[in-house]
């Protein structure tokens, strides 16, 4: 079952803001939550997109 884009934004909120010092083996979280956010925001508008640009080349 795929994982609501929303579900991907809000986790990587939690990730961003309430780790203080997040960092496991090297791997800053905060930037692994900014990466969350901006894929569940792309996924978010990615079908949105691509339904406009169907109807453009219709009308062409």
């Amino acid at each position: 079952m795929p994982i609501a884009p929303a579900a991907v934004i809000v986790f990587g909120a939690i990730l961003t803001s309430a780790l203080g010092d997040g960092s496991v083996g090297g791997l800053d979280l905060r930037i692994v939550g900014v990466i969350l956010m901006l894929g569940g925001f792309v996924r978010l508008l990615l079908p949105l997109m691509l339904r406009t640009r169907s109807r453009w080349s219709q009308w062409a």
